[in-house]
């Protein structure tokens, strides 16, 4: 069985401008993955 997803925005960084980013696309109905490279957001 294979799974796909669909992503509409991908948000590079999960900072401050990077989370708003995120939660504005997601607002707008969007689905939203956040990429972070360290272990914790912020």
């Amino acid at each position: 069985m294979t799974i796909k997803e669909t992503t509409e925005v991908v948000v590079l960084g999960g900072g401050a401008a990077g989370l708003m980013c995120a939660l504005t696309a997601a607002g707008q109905g969007r689905q939203v993955r956040v990429l972070e490279r360290s272990n914790k957001l912020g």
